[in-house]
């Protein structure tokens, strides 16, 4: 008996070694607590929040959504809200008091669309594609009024003067494969093209009015910012100078002359050209201003920031002229938000993204 009633008391623990057992999960407990994420910041609620309030339904109730991805959106001064998409689609929606409407869906192209413009007073819109083609709408009634064929590939398209509803409405398209700008008679049967504007010496891929000055402002893809007119003759305000009218200029400043000469013999060795003469009227053309709209402060381009870009070796990506026409910014392919005065074509702000 007194065998078997040792072997239970010998099998159990002393109290000691049951209080330190029941120490060691108090323990891990205290280093659990101490290892505890912090609390949550306010960005991360706020961030939460929104998570909780996306819809999660099969069906929603509004949608503004196009089957790919939205390349352009244009508001008119009518209040009508104007969207396209790289499948060549584009929709019409009109602001209302709390929120926009659907209005209609036209497919409009068969490559994506490059390009789209509205005229000042929103009547008409304007769009171009990569299927050799413009087509016009009219806005208010909500139909397609033009469809112009073209012999090249558009990039970017503009209403010459703003496209006035009361003058003629003549529409620029660029070409996506040299430098040449097209005025085409946008609301004529067939749509004649009926001039021509060459200030460029690459492809343009970006191109506004500032109907307040009268002039457009393109830009193209080494990043050259140019302003030209296209009035009677649809003649730009940067023209090539003739040998008479080289040799009867005057020089104001002789070291600003020597300066320029030096920068056009530069380009002009890149070039590979022999005649002097040859790269004198050829260049000074890009650097003279020999019709400048009113309001314009500058009389050669060196004077201004306007090859910024072009030095950065950016592509433009995006043009915007303020309401004024006081000021434009450009978005460039460096990151970087360069905002200019028009008047004296300095850069006034740039803005780095990257």
């Amino acid at each position: 008996m007194s065998a078997a009633s040792d072997e239970p008391s010998a099998r159990k623990r002393p109290r000691d070694e049951d209080a330190a057992d029941d120490e060691q999960p108090q323990v891990a407990e205290a280093g659990s607590s101490s290892s505890a994420p912090p609390p949550a910041s306010a960005s991360n609620l706020a961030g939460r929040a929104a998570l909780v309030e996306l819809p999660s339904a099969e069906m929603y109730e509004k949608s503004f959504m196009h089957r790919d991805h939205v390349t352009q959106i244009v508001v008119t001064s009518t209040d009508f809200v104007v969207t396209c998409s790289r499948d060549g689609q584009l929709k019409f929606w009109k602001k209302m008091p709390t929120g926009i409407e659907f209005v209609k869906h036209f497919r409009a192209h068969l490559a994506p669309i490059t390009g789209i413009a509205a005229t000042l007073d929103g009547s008409l819109l304007a769009t171009c594609a990569g299927d050799k083609a413009f087509k016009v709408f009219d806005v208010y009634a909500f139909d397609m009024i033009s469809w112009v064929k073209l012999d090249f590939t558009p990039t970017v398209c503009e209403w010459v003067g703003g496209g006035d509803s009361r003058a003629k409405q003549t529409l620029a398209v660029a070409d996506a494969d040299g430098p040449k700008i097209r005025l085409f008679d946008a609301t004529s049967e067939g749509g004649s093209c009926v001039g021509t504007v060459s200030v460029h010496m690459a492809p343009v891929v970006q191109l506004k009015m500032n109907v307040h000055k009268g002039c457009l402002v393109s830009l193209d893809e080494r990043g050259v910012i140019e302003y030209w007119t296209a009035d009677e003759g649809h003649a730009g305000i940067y023209t090539t100078p003739t040998r008479k009218a080289l040799k009867r200029s005057s020089c104001p400043d002789g070291l600003a002359m020597r300066s320029l000469l030096l920068l056009c013999s530069r380009v002009a060795l890149r070039r590979s050209c022999c005649c002097a003469h040859a790269w004198l009227v050829l260049d000074l053309s890009s650097l003279v201003c020999s019709a400048a709209p009113k309001g314009v402060t500058f009389r050669y381009k060196t004077d201004t920031d306007l090859y910024a870009i072009a030095k950065a070796k950016a592509r433009p990506l995006a043009l915007a002229i303020s309401p004024d026409g006081e000021y434009f910014a450009v978005t460039a392919s460096d990151f970087k938000v360069r905002l200019y005065a028009w008047a004296s074509g300095k850069c006034r702000r740039t803005f780095d993204e990257s």
